[in-house]
């Protein structure tokens, strides 16, 4: 990643884990990157750190889509392949059954597939 406005060609650059789905930067927070891959992982980036905030397994295939809230600094969703959207929280972190720290759900639905 490169900013343009920069004269001294600044750049930063992050390593993933698998190929990327979608990636959204965040309104509300510069510093925050948002970005979904082919494995149902989703992981969410504070520029500042070089590192991610939260990295987890969202969904049980691919994570096609990913959005910040633009009213709500902590919020964000997610879509599957599977079938489901859910509704994430940052300020409400959970730990799943593998130790990894993930950020606590606040809805979950299953979307009906149209032909």
């Amino acid at each position: 990643m490169f900013d343009i406005r920069q004269n001294n060609n600044s750049c930063s650059s992050i390593n993933v884990h698998s190929d990327i789905e979608c990636i959204d930067w965040s309104l509300m927070n510069k510093f925050h990157l948002l970005s979904s891959y082919e494995n149902g992982r989703v992981d969410v980036f504070d520029l500042r750190m070089g590192g991610n905030l939260l990295s987890f397994q969202a969904h049980k295939k691919e994570a096609t889509s990913v959005a910040f809230s633009p009213q709500q600094q902590s919020l964000f969703v997610s879509v599957g392949r599977d079938s489901r959207v859910k509704i994430w929280d940052m300020e409400n972190t959970t730990t799943d059954s593998e130790g990894n720290i993930m950020p606590g759900i606040i809805m979950e639905k299953t979307v009906k597939k149209s032909i």
